[in-house]
């Protein structure tokens, strides 16, 4: 199986585009990105969704939401904390060896 990529009209193959210098995948700078999502509620309505996210922010807190639509019709509001914990770097423990 080969990877096509449509690149401003024209039809190249990914070893070209390789080639001339683009890359398959940036990191991404932001420190939150990959942290997990948790289901707050499940709403009937998006205003009902709304009015929950406007709760939790007029609460103070330092949290992220999203309102997604599911299948069914309802409506899920998930949270995340915003605040990114900083790890110092400590002794690290030795690994053991599994054969001794």
């Amino acid at each position: 199986m080969s990877l096509r990529v449509v690149f401003v009209g024209l039809r190249v193959g990914l070893p070209a585009l390789l080639k001339r210098g683009y890359k398959l995948s940036e990191e991404n700078k932001d420190p939150l990105y990959g942290k997990p999502w948790k289901n707050f509620a499940t709403c009937k309505t998006y205003e009902q969704a709304f009015a929950e996210v406007q709760q939790l922010l007029n609460a103070g807190q330092k949290i992220q939401t999203k309102i997604k639509r599911k299948a069914d019709d309802t409506f899920v509001v998930k949270i995340r904390s915003s605040e990114v914990k900083t790890v110092k770097n400590g002794k690290q423990k030795a690994k053991q060896s599994i054969f001794k």
